[in-house]
């Protein structure tokens, strides 16, 4: 199995699996709970949605997606390749305040308005954007949220962005504020 050699916290050969494992660490930091009872989280088996977090008796539908800057990891992809298979990538892509925002909106607009959800009715549509993308630091992104709420969030009714591990960085987790449409 090879691994990905950019932005690769998060990534894992099954989707499913790692659609789950994604939504699992959210809700353990999000509710301080790993393995209460009361609290399940399932895979769906036709898309949208990902996964659905079962809490006592309400559903939550949950889409993943991945914030990473493609062209800077298909860069990395190509140089590991003409490298071989000890390349290290020591660099990163750099992310202004506005494409910051225009990736957000990219994945909202994306996820916003699916022709068909599975599996409903739910009482919530979360849409979970992961990131291990070692340019981003979330205090700095949550600060930049705090001056702007996007539009056209469609059927989702919160939005987060789960920030891969860090040594010494506690904030994870971000919400992404929506206004009305």
């Amino acid at each position: 199995m090879r691994q990905r050699p950019y932005a690769s916290f998060y990534d894992w050969h099954d989707r499913k699996v790692k659609e789950r494992g994604i939504v699992t660490e959210f809700v353990r930091l999000m509710y301080g709970r790993f393995s209460d009872p009361s609290i399940s989280i399932t895979s769906c088996q036709s898309d949208p949605p990902d996964c659905v977090i079962l809490v006592n008796d309400t559903r939550i539908a949950v889409e993943v997606t991945e914030l990473v800057d493609r062209d800077f990891l298909e860069r990395v992809v190509r140089a590991k390749e003409e490298r071989g298979e000890n390349f290290i990538a020591y660099d990163w892509a750099e992310w202004t305040r506005d494409k910051f925002f225009d990736a957000i909106k990219n994945r909202l607009c994306a996820k916003a308005k699916p022709k068909e959800v599975f599996g409903g009715p739910y009482s919530e549509y979360f849409l979970l954007i992961h990131t291990a993308e070692p340019g981003l630091d979330p205090n700095l992104c949550r600060d930049w949220l705090t001056e702007f709420a996007f539009r056209g969030a469609g059927i989702i009714s919160s939005a987060y962005i789960l920030f891969d591990y860090r040594p010494g960085v506690f904030l994870r987790v971000v919400e992404i504020p929506l206004a009305d449409s």
